[in-house]
């Protein structure tokens, strides 16, 4: 994939070429923000050296951060249920208001599954954590 001459290093050359990208699209950043009048975007943060520039909105939860596992839309009720890894179940508006945790007195850990069941008498969330299930109601 990588032919060359002999005693040439591909990635020397792969290397360089990435560098001298990375600067020219540094150079034309910042002449946009100059051309700008001079100021930068309000939105603009910097990851590991590289500029992200948009309108960041939190989502979520304000007292828990953390990653989600799994997730169930419920249209019907109009709201979404999350399953955190901190083992949290967070139930939430469709448009992200108002979110809520179900269990503080008792983590799930592992989440994998959230799903409504339809049953003959009633409605359950279904929650799945390696070979583990539990239900609501």
């Amino acid at each position: 994939m990588h032919k060359t001459a002999p005693g040439v290093d591909w990635r020397k050359i792969d290397d360089s070429t990435r560098r001298q990208k990375h600067l020219i699209n540094t150079r034309l950043r910042e002449q946009y923000y100059k051309s700008h009048n001079g100021a930068s975007s309000p939105n603009r943060t910097i990851f590991s050296e590289r500029e992200i520039t948009g309108t960041w909105v939190e989502k979520g939860s304000n007292n828990l951060a953390g990653r989600i596992h799994t997730a169930e839309i419920d249209v019907e009720s109009g709201f979404i249920y999350c399953g955190s890894s901190g083992g949290n179940i967070w139930k939430g508006t469709l448009n992200g208001d108002n979110w809520q945790s179900l269990n503080d007195y008792f983590k799930i850990p592992g989440m994998t599954l959230l799903r409504w069941v339809d049953t003959d008498t009633d409605r359950r969330l279904l929650i799945g954590a390696g070979n583990t299930m539990y239900t609501t109601g």
